[in-house]
């Protein structure tokens, strides 16, 4: 399968074999990778080293699945005798299943939700496992791999699909260069192949760059939402310019195949708050599956403390009106929780008790990859300190467009524009940070008008029914 090969490793085939990490040999090793199918379809994962000519980049392997039930069905039987991760299909010595033979190494349809009578992972060989704590439509492999035969401990991989005698290759993609999740995984090459990691959880989506590497059964530590609002005295700010790594560390962006979409702000470990119109039609599973990424600041070089997490719901205001747009506020739940690695990610605090004006004269700065109008690089987060206008000020510039659950703040060239939606207002009060709005709606070109916010402490209550964050914990009152 020389075309599954990434191209950029034929090219360095000498060097990087002289790279393979010889570790302990086989390690436990987890693969999900969320794949809609349709009934009668099956999910192999075909892959191995990268550092490899296509006839020798099999990976010794083992199964871990021995359902109790003797007529466990098919991934049963195929797994009986498959001894590699290679990119071919049927295995000499591999069973077959009612004279249908394997196309890889067999992949399990597993759900999180325990039905009383159902299927599971244990009985049946597909179903419920305690190991899926994401979701349903995750294919799962469950398996020791030979880790001295990966390069750095790193394999690739792609999905293989069958359904009756027809199987179809997943298509090519772009795994993004660090993933989320506690393990520092970011991504040893480039490849067209998904990337992952031996001995430990790996978690993908069918044709989408992203991922997420976690240790298995291990607790990721996680953002404390204890000390929200917190971030590192040293850093120095300047208006109007580009921010510092870890300056606004619960800032996130809204991403689309590895594109820049909108701007977000973490409130919890699982949770980030975005604009309504910038998850109009996102969508959470296929290659536009929106993930969120945390840890940016310049999108023009990796730093390695950029980190990316698929979203598992996203909750549109019931009451958003797209057209005005009207409560403008939108609510993602992340897939597994952020892992917050010294004090370059935590989350910022939520407001509670604030009056209509209460942010005005507070320190109050705007955040975003939006537009600069030239006189920015907008690939580096651009920081602006700005002015809070009241309540009434901001009706006298847009009239019975700006309700009371909007604030607005900047002016000119010290404002939020257009890119930045979604993106937060940070006001420092009592030595903390609190999110007061989030970037909606403002003047076309982003000049003489104010930038109109999504004020949070309008939706405190909603954000608690949909959350369940304990607000006591997380909030900062005025």
């Amino acid at each position: 399968m020389a075309e599954i090969v990434s191209w950029a490793l034929r090219t360095l085939l000498i060097f990087l074999g002289a790279h393979v990490t010889h570790q302990s040999l086989f390690q436990r090793t987890i693969v999900f990778i969320r794949v809609n199918t349709n009934i009668g379809e099956t999910v192999f994962m075909r892959g191995g080293r990268g550092n490899c000519s296509a006839d020798a980049c099999h990976i010794p392997i083992k199964h871990r699945i021995v359902p109790k039930r003797a007529d466990a069905g098919a991934d049963y039987s195929w797994s009986l005798g498959d001894r590699y991760l290679d990119w071919n299909g049927f295995e000499t010595g591999q069973h077959s299943f009612h004279g249908h033979k394997p196309q890889g190494t067999p992949m399990i349809w597993t759900t999180n939700k325990h039905v009383q009578g159902g299927p599971s992972v244990d009985n049946d060989g597909f179903g419920y496992t305690s190991t899926n704590k994401l979701g349903s439509n995750f294919w799962m492999v469950d398996i020791d791999i030979d880790c001295s035969q990966t390069y750095n401990g790193w394999f690739e991989f792609k999905t293989y699909i069958v359904a009756g005698d027809r199987g179809s290759w997943e298509p090519d993609v772009d795994q993004t260069e660090v993933c989320g999740g506690d393990v520092n995984g970011r991504r040893p090459y480039r490849s067209i192949n998904h990337i992952a990691l031996c001995g430990k959880m790996n978690i993908f989506y069918f044709m989408n760059y992203g991922c997420t590497i976690t240790n298995i059964n291990d607790r990721p530590q996680s953002v404390n939402t204890d000390t929200c609002g917190h971030r590192p005295r040293s850093r120095r700010i300047v208006g109007g310019h580009a921010a510092d790594l870890g300056t606004w560390p619960w800032m996130a962006e809204v991403m689309y195949q590895g594109n820049h979409g909108c701007g977000a702000v973490l409130i919890s470990p699982t949770w980030a708050v975005t604009a309504g119109h910038c998850v109009r039609t996102a969508k959470t599973s296929g290659p536009w599956a929106t993930v969120v990424r945390v840890g940016e600041t310049n999108r023009h070089k990796i730093s390695g403390k950029e980190k990316d997490y698929f979203v598992k719901h996203i909750i549109k205001h019931p009451l958003f009106d797209q057209t005005k747009p009207n409560h403008d506020i939108a609510l993602l739940e992340l897939l597994t929780p952020v892992y917050a690695e010294h004090d370059d990610v935590t989350a910022a605090c939520l407001p509670a008790g604030y009056l209509l004006d209460g942010f005005v004269n507070k320190e109050c700065w705007a955040i975003g990859w939006g537009s600069t109008n030239g006189v920015g690089d907008r690939m580096r987060l651009q920081e602006v300190r700005v002015n809070v206008a009241t309540n009434s000020a901001c009706h006298g510039y847009y009239g019975n467009n700006v309700t009371t659950r909007d604030l607005c703040a900047g002016l000119g060239a010290n404002s939020a524009c257009g890119g930045d939606s979604g993106s937060p207002l940070s006001c420092q009060v009592k030595g903390r940070w609190v999110v007061a709005g989030i970037v909606s709606w403002g003047d076309d070109g982003c000049q003489g008008r104010p930038t109109v916010f999504t004020r949070i402490s309008a939706y405190l209550h909603w954000v608690k029914s949909v959350t369940g964050i304990d607000i006591s914990q997380n909030t900062i009152i005025g």
